[in-house]
């Protein structure tokens, strides 16, 4: 080996500005100049040369880490969309309604599980903040599902609704209320397999789930618990995506050893310090949520179960697709954008995500135009409205594609009532679109 200097060398740091400065002039020069590549077009051996390396790298990461959740997530979904004809021809459009009612009511009050506190864990300064944060997020989770068992069929019975009150009676609250313990433990596993990049993790969490899902509501259509079968599938899912998540707790049990110094003193000390997301990510992320399940959640209001089982069939065809490219979009910009940001990057790893969920988008908008035909043919000529009711709500979620991966950045920034303003127009504008006819 032969040497470079006569001072030992150091592992080149990214966050070295001028160096990264003078890379970007090389790589701008040779660029202009010979057309080259520019990692060729550097000394062998120089800083410029390994510091591009691992930028390229890390580029690189970006699209096998995209990849890797994407495939779980594919499958998941490709299995729910098998799975989907069967379901539409084994239950009716009014079980889909108490199901969509159900799901979308448990979606909403999940946002509330942790208080976003969870959202916090992927970029909290040390892993003793995230284990705080984590007790904190249980501690409020607990006290979401017990007010959640108390209050929620009373403000059913308060609505009115007919929907609601099925959706909400009888053992209901209790699912609920398990629900809502279910979801705000698996939003805190979640994030921490973010925050320690364990995307192939999170992928099988995608895959137990969905197969969880499937075999329970196939398989309990056909005994006596036929009401309950969608319902009970929801619950199995929330449970079985867990699995995965213990195997990483205990794979990596000496890193989460960290939660053995973890204390109440400590859990509250960090819901304080972290309290922004509770204050402004909480209602901007209900704000979202509440903005995509408010189409099923209006039908509910103001049409029986069957006219909501059909909103609710288009927007679960609508939701899955999105789902797996935004939900992946976004965990993948979550777990990069920390480092990114430690490292001035965040700007291009911002665009490199725009770029691909405007790609996305665009599948999904150009896919609705089919839909009127293909439903039908598909889940039954029973589901013919739920096509249309597709073609219509497209251009907005294929928006909230876009949209969704990115919002993030204003936690990042430390601006998060920039997207609580947005959220709000946003919602305020698809409530009025949605309410006006009721009173035409």
């Amino acid at each position: 080996m032969g040497r470079t200097s006569g001072r030992p060398r150091a592992d080149p740091s990214i966050h070295d500005t001028s160096l990264i400065l003078r890379i970007e002039t090389v790589q701008g020069f040779y660029r202009s100049k010979s057309g080259k590549p520019p990692l060729k077009r550097l000394k062998a051996g120089s800083e410029e040369r390994l510091v591009l390396k691992k930028l390229l790298r890390g580029s690189d990461e970006l699209g096998r880490n995209v990849a890797l959740l994407a495939g779980g997530t594919l499958l998941a979904q490709i299995l729910q969309l098998l799975v989907s004809p069967v379901l539409t021809r084994i239950y009716s459009p009014a079980d889909f309604g108490f199901y969509g009612t159900f799901t979308s009511v448990l979606s909403v009050l999940a946002v509330l599980a942790t208080f976003q506190y969870s959202a916090a864990i992927p970029v909290a300064r040390s892993s003793e903040d995230a284990a705080s944060l984590s007790v904190f997020g249980l501690l409020l989770t607990f006290l979401v599902a017990l007010i959640v068992l108390l209050l929620v069929p009373a403000a059913a019975r308060v609505s009115g609704s007919p929907a609601l009150l099925h959706a909400v009676g009888g053992p209901i609250p209790y699912f609920l209320a398990v629900s809502v313990l279910l979801s705000g433990s698996f939003a805190i596993l979640n994030c921490w397999a973010i925050r320690m990049r364990e995307y192939a993790s999170m992928s099988r969490s995608r895959l137990s789930q969905a197969v969880g899902a499937s075999l329970t509501q196939v398989v309990l259509a056909f005994t006596p618990l036929h009401h309950l079968g969608l319902v009970a599938g929801s619950i199995v899912s929330s449970s079985g995506g867990q699995g995965p998540f213990l195997t990483m707790v205990a794979r990596r049990k000496a890193e989460f050893a960290i939660f053995r110094h973890t204390s109440l003193r400590k859990s509250f000390d960090a819901g304080r310090r972290y309290r922004s997301f509770a204050t402004a990510s909480t209602p901007s992320v209900f704000l979202q949520t509440l903005w995509m399940y408010l189409p099923v959640l209006v039908a509910s209001l103001y049409y029986d179960l069957a006219a909501s089982g059909q909103v609710s069939v288009a927007v679960r065809l609508i939701v899955l697709p999105m789902m797996l490219l935004g939900t992946s979009y976004s965990n993948v910009y979550r777990g990069e954008s920390l480092r990114a940001v430690q490292e001035g990057r965040l700007t291009k790893l911002f665009d490199q995500i725009v770029r691909k969920c405007f790609r996305a988008a665009g599948l999904v908008a150009v896919a609705a135009l089919a839909a009127p035909m293909l439903v039908p043919i598909i889940f039954g000529q029973e589901w013919r409205p739920a096509g249309f009711l597709i073609l219509y709500l497209a251009p907005a979620y294929a928006a909230h594609i876009i949209a969704f991966p990115i919002s993030s950045t204003s936690m990042l920034l430390d601006k998060q009532y920039w997207q609580l303003r947005l959220d709000l127009v946003r919602t305020t504008a698809a409530g009025a679109a949605l309410l006006m006819p009721a009173f035409l």
